[in-house]
């Protein structure tokens, strides 16, 4: 709930703001309202910001620390593996799974579990065409 708050009143101070700057006679009625509207939208953004800090038992000052952070060398890998998995699912006419693209991978000098291909090809919407099962037809259906 806080977390909707705070998107939505972000919305809101983009919107008034981009109104103001818009706006070409200043000081008048309506621009010193939409001013205020980007004041209180603010204010509530910064408040719910708080509140949600509060709420998850982060500092302000370790959010942003954890923002600035560079990328963690398993994400990275994740990456580089990620791009050459779904390399090998196109190269395979889409019709690999994650048990396929694991052997391929490991053939090709990779060391990495089957489960995370799977998660992998789950996050990048990478799923196997299913192979069409034979059915046998009747003398009577030919």
């Amino acid at each position: 709930m806080v977390g909707q708050i705070h998107l939505t009143s972000a919305f809101v101070a983009i919107a008034a703001g981009a109104v103001v700057l818009s706006m070409r006679p200043k000081g008048g009625r309506w621009h010193r309202r939409v001013g205020w509207t980007y004041l209180i939208a603010m204010l509530v953004m910064n408040g719910t910001a708080l509140s949600i800090y509060r709420l998850y038992g982060v500092t302000r000052a370790g959010f942003y620390a954890w923002q600035s952070r560079p990328v963690s060398a398993h994400r990275e890998q994740d990456r580089r593996l990620a791009t050459a998995i779904s390399t090998l699912f196109t190269a395979h006419g889409e019709r690999y799974g994650s048990p396929r693209i694991h052997h391929a991978l490991t053939q090709a000098g990779w060391v990495v579990s089957r489960r995370r291909v799977a998660r992998l090809m789950r996050d990048a919407g990478l799923r196997a065409k299913a192979v069409r099962g034979y059915r046998a037809k009747t003398g009577v259906n030919r």
